[in-house]
C-alpha cells in the first residue's frame, strides 16, 4: 500500500513539475486521496444526509476554514478560531471559545437548517457532549483534556451537544465540537502565552441514532438545557453545566469566569424569548447562589 502511494506521489509530482503548476499538483494529489477540491466535490460525496452536506459544503474555501471532509455517516469542518497572531493569552482561551460558539455562523446555520426541514433541535449540557463524544468516536477522554504528542491540548467538553429530532422523536443528526489548542513555544505553564485554537465541528448522521441505546434516555432528560420545539429550558441543567472543571487549584477568578459565562448564556436565552422574566430571575439567582457562596 505504501509502495503504491509513493509511486502515485512521484507520478503526480512529475506531471505537475512538467506543467510547473503547484496548484495542479495539490488538486491532483487531493483527488487521488479522496480529499475534496471544491464545494461541488463535497456535494458529490454520497452521504446519509445530502441536505445537510450541501448546506455545510458552502463553507468550503471560506476564511479560516482549514478543511472540510464528508463521508457516508457525516461531515467534519475544521476551522481556526484563534490564531497566534491574535495574541490571545492562554488564561482567556475558554472565554473566547465560549464567545465563538455562541456566535458561530456554522452552528447557527445548522440550527436554521433543522427548523427549515420541519424538525426540532435540542441542546444538552457539556457533560452529555463528552459522553456522546466517547460513544461516537470510540474515544476515552477521562479528564477535561488530553495531551497529544506533548504539544497540544484536546478539549472535548467546552461546548454543548445539539441533536436533531424528527416528528417521530428519532435522532436525525448530531453536532459535536471539540477543540485542539496549541500554546506558543509549548509554554503550557505560562498563562500569558498566546494560543492557537482549531475547532473540530463534527456532524453525525444515521450512525448517531444509536447513541441512546448506549447511554440511556434518563441521561438525555437530565442533561437537556432547552428545545427549539418548546420553551422548556431547565434552569437546573444550565447551573449544572460546568464548562470549566474545578480542582484543587481552582481560585476565585475561575469561579468568576464560570459565573460570567453562565449569566451571558442565560441572558441570551431571555433575549430570544426562550426564558420568561420570572425564569430569567430565578436562574440568575441560582447561579449566583452556587458560585458566590
Amino acid at each position: 500500500m505504501k509502495r503504491k502511494f509513493f509511486i502515485l506521489l512521484l507520478t503526480v509530482i512529475f506531471f505537475a513539475g512538467c506543467s510547473g503548476d503547484l496548484q495542479s499538483l495539490t488538486k491532483t494529489l487531493n483527488k487521488s486521496l479522496g480529499i475534496p477540491n471544491s464545494k461541488e466535490d463535497i456535494i458529490k460525496i454520497k452521504t446519509d444526509d445530502p441536505y445537510l452536506t450541501k448546506i455545510m459544503a458552502d463553507y468550503y474555501g471560506k476564511k479560516n476554514i482549514k478543511n472540510i471532509n464528508a463521508y457516508k455517516n457525516g461531515i467534519t469542518i475544521q476551522k481556526t478560531i484563534i490564531n497566534f497572531d491574535d495574541n490571545i493569552p492562554q488564561y482567556s482561551l475558554k472565554e473566547k471559545i465560549f464567545d465563538w460558539y455562541d456566535n458561530s455562523q456554522i452552528i447557527n446555520k445548522y440550527k436554521q437548517a433543522i427548523i427549515k426541514r420541519g424538525d426540532i433541535f435540542k441542546v444538552y449540557n457539556n457533560n452529555l457532549a463528552l459522553l456522546v463524544n466517547r460513544v461516537l468516536t470510540f474515544n476515552n477522554p477521562n479528564t477535561e483534556f488530553q495531551t497529544f504528542d506533548g504539544h497540544e491540548y484536546h478539549y472535548f467538553n467546552l461546548s454543548p451537544l445539539i441533536i436533531e429530532y424528527n416528528k417521530n422523536n428519532e435522532i436525525i443528526s448530531v453536532c459535536l465540537v471539540d477543540y485542539i489548542v496549541n500554546v506558543a513555544f509549548n509554554q503550557f505553564q505560562d498563562q500569558n502565552a498566546p494560543v492557537n485554537v482549531q475547532a473540530n465541528i463534527q456532524f453525525y448522521f444515521k450512525k448517531a441514532g444509536k447513541i441512546r441505546n448506549f447511554i440511556g434516555n434518563n441521561k438525555f432528560n437530565d442533561a437537556l438545557i432547552y428545545s427549539s420545539g418548546k420553551a422548556n429550558l431547565s434552569i437546573n441543567n444550565v447551573v449544572k453545566q460546568d464548562t470549566i472543571n474545578t480542582d484543587s487549584n481552582t481560585n476565585i477568578s475561575n469561579n468568576n469566569q464560570i459565573v460570567q459565562t453562565k449569566l451571558k448564556f442565560i441572558k441570551k436565552l431571555h433575549d430570544q424569548g426562550i426564558l420568561s422574566d420570572k425564569q430569567y430571575k430565578e436562574s440568575v439567582q441560582k447561579i449566583i447562589d452556587k458560585y458566590t457562596k
